[in-house]
Order: C-alpha cells, then sequence, then structure tokens
C-alpha cells in the first residue's frame, strides 16, 4: 500500500515527478524529462490545467533545459491505461517529430492540446502576476505569439527559473541574480532592478523621439505585468481625444484633447467632488479597509470583453461572462462618443474605463464582421458596427488612422507622462493618489494581500473573485514624477509605417524612374528623366525620336519646350544637372560624357 501510495505521489497530476510514461508519450525521441510541475495555461477566461515539463536532449548541457512542454491533463488521460504505454509512445513520437509537427503558431502544438517549445524558438521567458501574485510565466516565440503559464505557487516558479538559468541550486536566491542571460533562455526573472533598467533604457529611447507613443505605452505595461493572455491585466491605453462630434478633428487645438492629468473619474466637476466626498467620508475602522476614490477601476476583465465582443474568442468569453448568453443591447459597446461620454462624464460615476491597445491599430473590432445578433436598444437603434464619431467618415480604419493620430500628436506627446504618473508612476498610491483623486480599492493594488496565506474558504474566494473580476492596478515602476518627452518624431514613415494612406496619384504614362519632392508636392519622372531644380515643372528627357538629342518637357503636361541637339554620337543615356540649373551633365551610349553650360 505504500508503494501504491508513492507510485500515486509521481503519478500524472502530482507536484513532482521522475519519468512518468505519460510524460514520456509525448517527448521527442532522445528527451528526459529533468522536471514536471502542475501547471495551467491562461488564455483569456479559459485556464487549462497540466504539467509544465523542462526537457533535456542526448548529449546537451546538462546544467539547463533544452525544450518545455505544457502536456493538458485531458491529453496525458487520453492515452488510455499503462499498458498502451508502448503504442502510445509510439504514436505521439510520430505527431511531435520534425515534418510531422503542426504548428500552433507559436508555441508549437504537437500532439492534440500539448505544446513544446524548443529553446532556439524563444524569444524571452518573462516572470509575471497572476492574480496579483508571483505565480505565472509568459513565453515569448520568436515569430510571434505568446502563452501564460501559471504555476501553483511561488516556490514552484523560482525552481523552473533557475533551472532556465542553469541554477539548479534553487529560486530564493533569484532577485540577487543580475544577468539576464541564462545560457540558451533568455529570461527576465521579474525583478525590481531589472524592471527599472529596462524602463530607464525604453524612457530614454521615448524622450529622445527613438520611440513613439504607442510603442511607449506598450513597453510599459509589459514592464507592468500586462498581457494580452490575461483578461483581468489586459493592456491598458488612455483615451487621448475629447471631441467626438466634429465633422473634421483639429489636432491643433487643446481642446480638442482629455485632460492627460485627471484620472477618468475626475475629468468631470461632478464627478471629481464625489470621488473625493467618497475618500474624506470613509469609514476605515469600521470597514476594514483603506479609503479610497473610486469603487470600480479603469481596467478589468468585463471592459476588455465589452470593447472586443464582435471579435471571437472574446464574443464566446462575453457570453460566458453573461450566464452563457449576450449582455442586454442598451449595455453593448455600440457608439465611441456615448462610451466617451460614459467614462468621463457626471452621469455615471460608476464607469470609469480607460481604453485598450485596439483603439489605436485595428479597426476589425469596431465591425460587426461576424454578424453577431447583439439586439437592439430600447430607442429603436439595431447594435452593429459600432457608430464612429463623424470625422471617421463611417470608416473604421479612418477611426482608428485618426485616433493614432491623435495619440501621436504633439499635444499628448507634451503631456503623456502626466498620465503615466496615474497609471504606472508616483500617483498611483499614497499620498500623491489621494491629491490626485486617483485611489482606488485596496485589493486592486499588488502587495495588499497574499492570497496563498488565506485559508480555503469563502473569504479567499472572495478575495480572488474580486481581484480577477474587478480590476487589478499595473505594477508600479516609477517613483517620482516622469519626465516629459523632449522631442517628438511623429509623423515619420520610418517609425509609423502604419499611418500610411494615398494622399495622391498621379500618372506619366510610362514606367517611373524617380520620384521627388518639391516642398509639399510631389512630382513622378520617367526612366532616364532629369528635373531641372528649383521647382521640378521642367524636366529633359533623352529624345526618342533623334539619336543624341534631348527633349526639355513639362513636367505635368508633358508639352515639349525645347529640343537639345547633338549632345552624343549615340543614344543619351544619363542626365543630371548642378543645384542651380545653369549646368547639364549627360551619359551616352558611345561611352562618352559631357558637361554644357549656359552662358
Amino acid at each position: 500500500e505504500e508503494d501504491e501510495e508513492e507510485d500515486s505521489a509521481v503519478g500524472f497530476g502530482g507536484s513532482e515527478l521522475d519519468i512518468d510514461w505519460r510524460i514520456a508519450a509525448f517527448l521527442d525521441e532522445g528527451e528526459t524529462a529533468i522536471r514536471a510541475v502542475k501547471a495551467a495555461r491562461v488564455s483569456g477566461l479559459e485556464r487549462s490545467e497540466g504539467m509544465f515539463v523542462l526537457t533535456q536532449t542526448k548529449g546537451s548541457d546538462r546544467e539547463r533545459p533544452t525544450s518545455l512542454y505544457l502536456i493538458p491533463d485531458g491529453a496525458a488521460e487520453a492515452l488510455g491505461d499503462e499498458e498502451e504505454t508502448d503504442e502510445a509512445v509510439e504514436r505521439n513520437y510520430a505527431a511531435s517529430s520534425g515534418a510531422a509537427q503542426v504548428p500552433f503558431g507559436h508555441p508549437h502544438q504537437t500532439s492534440p492540446g500539448v505544446l513544446r517549445w524548443r529553446s532556439h524558438e524563444v524569444r524571452m521567458v518573462c516572470a509575471k502576476l497572476f492574480q496579483l501574485q508571483p505565480l505565472a510565466l509568459e513565453i515569448f516565440s520568436k515569430v510571434g505569439g505568446s502563452a501564460l503559464v501559471v504555476f501553483q505557487d511561488a516556490d514552484t516558479r523560482a525552481g523552473v527559473i533557475a533551472l532556465l538559468l542553469g541554477n539548479a541550486a534553487g529560486g530564493r536566491v533569484l532577485d540577487q541574480i543580475a544577468p539576464q542571460q541564462g545560457g540558451s533562455w533568455h529570461v527576465d526573472v521579474g525583478t525590481a532592478a531589472l524592471r527599472t533598467a529596462r524602463r530607464k533604457q525604453v524612457e530614454k529611447s521615448w524622450q529622445q523621439g527613438g520611440m513613439s507613443n504607442l510603442d511607449y505605452l506598450l513597453e510599459l505595461n509589459v514592464l507592468a505585468g500586462r498581457s494580452v493572455n490575461d483578461l483581468s491585466q489586459y493592456p491598458v491605453l488612455p483615451w487621448v481625444l475629447a471631441d467626438y462630434t466634429s465633422d473634421e478633428l483639429d489636432l491643433t487645438k487643446a481642446s480638442t484633447f482629455r485632460d492627460l492629468s485627471k484620472p477618468m473619474g475626475a475629468l468631470d466637476p461632478s464627478s471629481e467632488e464625489a470621488a473625493r466626498a467618497r475618500f474624506d467620508d470613509w469609514d476605515e475602522e469600521e470597514s476594514g479597509a483603506p479609503p479610497f476614490n473610486h469603487g470600480s477601476h479603469y481596467s478589468t476583465s468585463a471592459h476588455a470583453l465589452h470593447y472586443l465582443v464582435r471579435l471571437e474568442p472574446y464574443t464566446s468569453f462575453h457570453c460566458a461572462l453573461q450566464s452563457g448568453r449576450l449582455d442586454l443591447p442598451d449595455r453593448q459597446f455600440h457608439s465611441i462618443a456615448e462610451s466617451w461620454e460614459s467614462s468621463s462624464g457626471g452621469a455615471n460615476t460608476s464607469d470609469v474605463k480607460e481604453l485598450i491597445p485596439e483603439f489605436f491599430y485595428n479597426p476589425e473590432f469596431l465591425r460587426n464582421v461576424n454578424n453577431i445578433d447583439l439586439g437592439t436598444r430600447q430607442d429603436g437603434q439595431p447594435v452593429g458596427d459600432v457608430v464612429l464619431p463623424p470625422w471617421a467618415k463611417g470608416d473604421a480604419a479612418e477611426f482608428v488612422r485618426q485616433n493614432r493620430a491623435a495619440l501621436e500628436s504633439d499635444y499628448v506627446s507634451a503631456h503623456l507622462h502626466e498620465w503615466i504618473d496615474l497609471v504606472f508612476g508616483y500617483k498611483q498610491r499614497g499620498k500623491a493618489a489621494e491629491e490626485a483623486c486617483n485611489a482606488f480599492y485596496y485589493l486592486t493594488y499588488e502587495g495588499a494581500v497574499d492570497v496563498t496565506r488565506l485559508e480555503e474558504g469563502p473569504i479567499r474566494e472572495a478575495v480572488v473573485a474580486q481581484i480577477t473580476n474587478f480590476g487589478q492596478t499595473p505594477r508600479q515602476l516609477l517613483s517620482k514624477p516622469h519626465p516629459p518627452r523632449t522631442t517628438n518624431p511623429w509623423p515619420n514613415v520610418m517609425t509609423h509605417p502604419e499611418f500610411l494612406h494615398q494622399a495622391a496619384a498621379v500618372n506619366v504614362g510610362s514606367s517611373v524612374g524617380e520620384v521627388l519632392f518639391y516642398g509639399d508636392r510631389f512630382i513622378a519622372y520617367t526612366s532616364n528623366a532629369c528635373p531641372l531644380p528649383p521647382t521640378g515643372e521642367v524636366c529633359i528627357v533623352p529624345h526618342l525620336g533623334r539619336p543624341g538629342a534631348a527633349a526639355v518637357l513639362q513636367t505635368d503636361t508633358r508639352r515639349k519646350n525645347a529640343v537639345l541637339e547633338r549632345l552624343h554620337d549615340g543614344s543619351v543615356s544619363a542626365m543630371a544637372t548642378s543645384p542651380t540649373g545653369c549646368t547639364l551633365a549627360t551619359g551616352g551610349g558611345d561611352g562618352g560624357g559631357g558637361v554644357w553650360g549656359v552662358g
């Protein structure tokens, strides 16, 4: 009986094991499992329990694993009894080897539900919070995509990180490990020192114009533990515009923009007054909780699903939160202007939500491309595509383009540091948060409670539910004011290629050889054409009917102004002019070159 209990303890689903036959069934030939621990993959609202396995390949460095696997419980149970081991191993070797591998984006799916990462396929492994506890690793592949793996406790995660770093002694010394490079695994162990170093690096780049505002905000979200894999910690971005009614958007007017120095719940004077009164009137002794300005949060899983309800898998996640059905039509994301008024106005003080990254790059979430029946509102309006501001001209792509242009504008670039102070910085907590009317319920902050120390029962369940469903404040990255931007690179084709849209077009009638700008005008020239300064409105081209001659043309009308005779014995093959246009250099098919002057 003791032997049976011992076998059960190291069997599949145990906390740690040697070589379980069901694990071996999913490994590549020549691989050996060096550690397996219970873990789960979290994606949106889905949580898939299983085993996280670290393996080594024969002949590899014995200090570090060469591959990682995440094997769901269901996949292992489907193998059947142990008597089927040989058949199962043979079947799964075939499924997971070389050309038989089925890509799952990245990481790879080797068998139904089984994920594998080889060291050379992984860009980085990052330590992350889950439910505000140090329990998760996010694995990023080199070709895009990521997976969030959650462990049972912090010590288990620390042990996995230690193995990746080649430090099998354990994880309690991880806070003192400075290098991020662990052999062939690039690991961000999540220490404050590493976060600070990375933040200063990207902050300097942003200040000097080396990063767009969007890229910088996304970097801060990653550093603060946000992840698209965890809806309760979905990346948060600011509302930047306050004008959703004009026919044309004027980015030169300060009134076009939202006040970035205030949280959403304090933009309206009446909302700010109510929030400050709530803080002052709160009885901390009676409630057992510190005072706060806002009982709701600016970023929750429900908010992310509210915005993304038109796209799968978020439609299904949305229904899961609503007892299997869509929310009422009047509560759906219907209009940009209405959402702004609800979040920023004084009529609904419980709505303080900010935006998600899709508002700045993905128009598809604004279109009902899947023809979902979202119902009809009480005012008779059907809920379909999101109603856009007049300045978007009914085009979701135009809305996203202009919203992104606003994010990268001079005004926002000059004030974005103020919003960063509120969400990621020194105004997030303490006296500065109180003064800024920016204090939220205490359970939204990292370190407010250690869930692992709470006994199983109703209290622990209530705390976890609060953290999971009602908002998590990003990890604090700065304790002092964020410096303002010194250089704004926008617009720049190299740093903002997503802004490209056709503003004009011409047709020169034949192959275009050169395109030049003269002031704000652009002119296209046929092959072998030589523009004449200073305006480029006149050009010289080889004369097609007279060998050795060139024609002087009006660039736009192609009208011939003059013919330059006897430049070469053969055809004219190349031409250039001096900056003043007074000297012409030519090259001919006869191998000769000439310089021609005026006067």
